[in-house]
């Protein structure tokens, strides 16, 4: 079954759309060599840059951090 299509597509004659940015802070990040607390900083749907650290940027979303529970 083929999944549903959620956005049409944009005709060749559009406009440009304006960048889409978002902010998430307090981010827990998951690396491949390390975990990191911070920023993550996307733009137009990719990962531009992560900051590490507590400080949360102007107009970041801040996510709620959960204590870490032992399995």
């Amino acid at each position: 079954m083929t999944p549903p299509v959620l956005t049409a597509p944009r005709p060749a004659d559009a406009a440009p759309m304006p960048a889409a940015e978002l902010c998430i802070a307090n981010a827990h990040i998951v690396l491949p060599d390390r975990e990191l607390h911070g920023a993550i900083h996307i733009l137009d749907g990719h990962i531009a840059e992560l900051t590490e650290g507590d400080t949360v940027p102007p107009g970041a979303i801040a996510a709620h951090r959960q204590p870490r529970t032992a399995y």
